[in-house]
């Protein structure tokens, strides 16, 4: 529901000088690590947070080192990861994800394309491939907020869309079973939608939850959003139960739900439920054809030292 570890930049090389510069910004210089560590310490955590905010930090997991008696979390960058063939996944996104993200015109006063691509690929000062990007979804627009829904299609495309469609075709290729959806509802309880008093069509990240969990501001459901609240609750609640979202047709559940295919088969979760077949299939060919032709650019998806090492201790545990 939250994108996979597909999307751009989720893994990185660790960053060693983190709490140097962080120390550095609050006017405690030094070379050292662990006196860094030590000094923020003792700083109070609201003025380390401000400095890790000023220097424009963000926190990501990265590739462990290996040490001695220490059990690392992650051992390996995404792209080199075995699979666990036995666990049914359901996984997928709403059909306009980031639409949260461009509500106000201060949101286009960056070129989106550029910053994205620069900060994803390592592709030189030759070649202006954010702009080629940027012509295949707004042509010869310019970026304002007329173009409001082409910049969010790339937007969720690029950080949900095509890394969870990637992530599943990877999953099939292995054997695995896999549930696909598109949440495309809107309603009362869309409530990042709400919150940014958005008025674009469809779904925006995280507006599935508030149909799952309860969302105590919002007050009595209405009866469309209570059937979509007994929809999604029924949903979930099978998958964790028989790893089936839809064991058995019903009046609730009508239309069955069944698991992906090389097709890209989709189940929709809107006012109905239905099937679709490749959920935006030129943006997605698009995007497709670029990530083959610069795969060998990406920042971060490389082969770690450890995977030898790694690779062995976890396959025996994934292949069984």
């Amino acid at each position: 529901m939250s994108g996979t570890i597909y999307r751009p930049l989720v893994v990185r090389e660790a960053d060693i000088t983190i709490a140097n510069r962080i120390a550095a910004q609050l006017g405690f210089q030094t070379d050292n690590g662990e006196l860094a560590v030590q000094y923020l310490s003792k700083v109070h955590p609201h003025l380390v947070i401000k400095a890790s905010l000023d220097l424009g930090i963000h926190f990501r997991p990265c590739v462990e080192k290996i040490f001695d008696g220490i059990d690392p979390l992650i051992t390996n960058y995404p792209a080199n990861m075995s699979i666990r063939r036995s666990i049914p996944i359901m996984m997928g996104y709403c059909d306009s994800e980031t639409m949260f993200r461009y509500h106000d015109k201060e949101t286009f006063s960056r070129n989106i394309f550029d910053l994205y691509i620069n900060s994803t690929y390592d592709l030189g000062d030759d070649v202006d491939v954010g702009n080629i990007v940027k012509q295949f979804y707004l042509g010869d627009k310019e970026i304002s907020i007329e173009v409001i829904n082409e910049i969010s299609a790339f937007d969720s495309d690029f950080n949900f869309v095509h890394p969870i469609q990637t992530r599943i075709k990877e999953l099939l290729s292995h054997g695995s079973t896999v549930y696909h959806y598109m949440f495309t509802y809107s309603g009362d309880r869309n409530f990042v939608k709400k919150r940014c008093k958005n008025k674009l069509k469809g779904a925006c990240h995280a507006d599935d939850i508030a149909f799952l969990f309860d969302i105590s501001y919002e007050g009595k459901p209405t009866d469309r959003d209570q059937l979509m609240i007994n929809r999604m609750t029924s949903l979930y609640a099978n998958f964790a139960k028989f790893g089936n979202p839809t064991p058995k047709i019903s009046k609730l559940l009508p239309v069955e739900w069944l698991p992906v295919k090389q097709d890209l088969s989709c189940f929709v979760i809107g006012d109905e439920l239905s099937h679709s077949m490749r959920p935006f299939y030129d943006r997605m060919s698009f995007w497709d054809l670029f990530c083959e032709f610069y795969k060998n650019k990406l920042k971060y998806f490389k082969v770690n030292k450890n995977d030898k090492m790694m690779n062995e201790k976890n396959n025996k545990h994934n292949n069984l």
